[in-house]
């Protein structure tokens, strides 16, 4: 499996990710909790614009966190030197992802154990992150407001 072998270090890595990226998430729902309606008010605007601060940063970290692991893990050369030979041939549109998707039945068959796999453990990982945020952020809503 490849996860176990030549992506232990990424894997490792997107896992240590994941606290940073907990902690962004409860802080942005924390400052998401104390907007209060109306929501155009003037005492709103700054927890409207950490929460959105907040926000974007935890998707960025997120996205990156994530792209750093398939990039790291999957040694995708093979395919992309494929994908660029049939570009240069005029091959394009769903045409292009019906020979790739050939190519990698013929030369690359445990790529497809593998992604879906991958993916399972990352969607798990993620899933995993939000609930701890959303559990952090309850627990110092309840802090505050005692």
């Amino acid at each position: 499996m490849h996860l176990f072998k030549e992506s232990r270090e990424p894997f490792l890595g997107f896992l240590r990710n994941l606290t940073p990226q907990a902690l962004i998430l409860s802080c942005a729902l924390v400052a998401g909790y104390k907007i209060r309606p109306p929501y155009c008010c003037l005492e709103n605007v700054m927890p409207i614009v950490i929460f959105f601060c907040l926000l974007i940063l935890w998707f960025a970290a997120t996205l990156a966190n994530l792209l750093f692991f398939i990039e790291s893990s999957y040694q995708l050369k093979r395919l992309n030197r494929a994908s660029k030979l049939l570009v240069g041939l005029g091959i394009t549109g769903f045409g292009h992802f019906r020979a790739l998707l050939s190519y990698s039945l013929r030369k690359q068959r445990m790529i497809f154990v593998e992604v879906p796999i991958a993916f399972i453990v990352v969607l798990f990982g993620l899933v995993v992150s939000m609930i701890s945020a959303i559990g952090a952020a309850t627990t110092l809503s309840k802090l505050i407001n005692s």
